[in-house]
């Protein structure tokens, strides 16, 4: 999602807007009608794919559903501190603070992952800047 975002210049959040802005782009870089409709659907599934995984996660750390993808990014961001390895297995603990998940990733160097791993297979919304 990120990509299409930094791509394509969408300041918005929701889809119908970034749809917009992307319409608005597609019409001053001149895009043929059949690669702006490609891009909107492009847009749109990816959207979808990332609200289902981002509300998944949200619901896994029992935190509330989101319609809008800033939302549920900042929540992930901000709110969850986790071991990416934990949410890939299906085990949705949320230390407290950063504090506590540095201790965490201490005592259990196994619950450590790769920064660009975690980019690769879309975790880049757990990374934290964390230093052992």
């Amino acid at each position: 999602m990120e990509t299409y975002i930094q791509k394509y210049n969408l300041k918005k959040y929701k889809i119908d807007d970034m749809i917009i802005e992307l319409r608005n782009y597609g019409i001053q870089k001149e895009w043929s009608k059949s690669k702006l409709k490609r891009k909107k659907k492009e847009l749109r599934n990816e959207y979808e794919n990332t609200m289902k995984s981002y509300n998944k996660w949200l619901k896994g750390f029992g935190k509330p559903e989101m319609n809008v993808y800033r939302d549920a990014k900042i929540i992930l961001k901000n709110e969850i501190f986790t071991s990416i390895v934990d949410v890939s297995e299906g085990n949705f603990i949320n230390h407290k603070n950063e504090i506590e998940l540095k201790k965490y990733l201490r005592n259990n160097p196994n619950k450590s992952y790769s920064r660009k791993l975690a980019k690769d297979k879309g975790y880049k919304v757990f990374l934290k800047i964390v230093s052992k």
